[in-house]
């Protein structure tokens, strides 16, 4: 048995072998390490410095071969196929491109890692303060200061929250925080990865409802959908029946009305945010990304489309919700509001990074007896795209429309998320009716 066990401390250990030698392997071997680990009751050990430091070098290797364009071959390695770009964090760079085109109005420039040329005007369809802000910068250092800047805080937050794990779920939160949405995330330094980081205090450790209100007000300035927490916040507060006084209910109030004009004002006025709807098989997400596809593949009507994919997902939530195991992730102001938001990313049409989010739920998921969750969840984790995308072959029949298929563990994990949320509901009906 000892033997045995030695074997397998040795051996947990090649996903990250992978990792460096070719990414398309990491992503299968992972998986399987991480099913085996959740079905079976491993008893070894794992040293958790050594997984500090793969995880540091990881994003220091990609931070460095970002920057040092004679690195090329070692960015490309550490991408799946069907993200990879020779820009460097073209996201950022893009977004410091644009206050540079409001200071000086008019201009030329290269992204850095490629011959793509850009010119001013170049707004960004973002939030509306990065309209305001004029901005006169070197791209390149201030892309290098801000991606280092940040891979310093997700490694501070993967520490954090690896505190509180056992040697074996810290072995899989290591996997996890090298999962395709993170990569996609890290490569192409968008936004969303400032967001999600700041969701974390926001959600988790603020506890002042005023200052958490301006928070998440600053935050939809730059992207629009953090708007959505203060509503979810309010349905929290309605379903729970949480206790608060006059004067917080009064502000409450205004906090929900104060959001939906914000959403109002942006759908008339036509916000670029609005008409982003993503839709390629390789690097998105979302029942209407899905529905999108088809139409543009099969010629199906796209309404009806959608309504297949969302009727399908409910029959699955259906055969699931028997002898369902629940879990209590809605039970909290702040997973709640998070899932709920996760849940309407999967209703309308995403890039896959944006799956990201699904990390901040990790400790409640790792935890959870409920089998279909756990398998749905970390499936989707490591085949958002899919892992067909990363080989050549399968690549180009899907770039090509030669070959389509269905997000159906994503499908699982949503129904999944939604019968916790029926009976979470249900609960607290009940409770407040007695």
């Amino acid at each position: 048995m000892k033997n045995k066990n030695k074997f397998l401390e040795i051996l947990i250990y090649l996903p990250f072998v992978f990792l460096f030698l070719g990414y398309e392997y990491f992503l299968i071997s992972s998986l399987i390490f991480i099913l085996l680990i959740i079905n079976l009751n491993f008893k070894i050990k794992i040293n958790r410095i050594v997984l500090k430091a793969i995880f540091l070098i990881f994003i220091t290797t990609r931070l460095l071969s970002g920057m040092i364009l004679k690195l090329n071959t070692v960015w490309s390695s550490l991408s799946q196929k069907n993200y990879a770009t020779d820009g460097r964090f073209i996201d950022i760079q893009d977004i410091f491109w644009s206050l540079n085109c409001n200071a000086l109005s008019t201009g030329e420039f290269i992204i850095f890692g490629t011959n793509i040329t850009i010119n001013c005007p170049r707004p960004v369809p973002y939030g509306p303060l990065f309209d305001l802000i004029r901005f006169e910068n070197n791209v390149l250092y201030s892309t290098l200061v801000f991606s280092t800047a940040t891979l310093l805080l997700v490694y501070f937050v993967y520490l954090k929250v690896g505190k509180c794990l056992d040697e074996l779920n810290f072995y899989i939160l290591t996997l996890c925080m090298m999962s395709p949405p993170i990569n996609f995330l890290i490569e192409r330094m968008n936004f969303d990865i400032f967001i999600f980081l700041s969701f974390i205090p926001v959600c988790f450790y603020i506890k002042n409802n005023y200052l958490k209100f301006f928070l998440i007000l600053f935050l939809t300035l730059l992207k629009i959908y953090p708007i959505f927490l203060i509503i979810f916040d309010l349905i929290y507060v309605v379903v729970t029946r949480e206790n608060k006084n006059l004067k917080d209910k009064i502000f409450d109030a205004f906090s929900f009305f104060a959001a939906l004009i914000y959403l109002l004002y942006i759908s008339i006025g036509g916000s670029s945010f609005t008409e982003i709807l993503p839709s390629r098989p390789d690097r998105t997400f979302g029942l209407l990304s899905e529905a999108i596809n088809i139409n543009l593949i099969f010629g199906f009507n796209k309404l009806l489309c959608y309504l297949f994919l969302f009727n399908l997902v409910l029959l699955i939530a259906l055969k699931t919700s028997k002898d369902f195991y629940y879990s209590q992730l809605f039970s909290e102001k702040s997973t709640h509001s998070i899932i709920l938001l996760f849940l309407m990313f999967t209703f309308y049409a995403n890039y896959d990074y944006r799956m990201s989010i699904l990390l901040i739920l990790f400790p409640k998921i790792i935890k959870s007896k409920n089998i279909i969750l756990k398998y749905s969840y970390f499936v989707t984790l490591f085949f958002s795209p899919g892992i067909i995308h990363s080989y050549n072959f399968f690549f180009d029949m899907v770039e090509n429309n030669f070959m389509i298929y269905l997000d159906i563990p994503l499908y699982f994990l949503i129904a999944c998320l939604l019968v916790e949320y029926v009976i979470f509901l249900k609960l607290n009906f009940q409770k407040t009716s007695n």
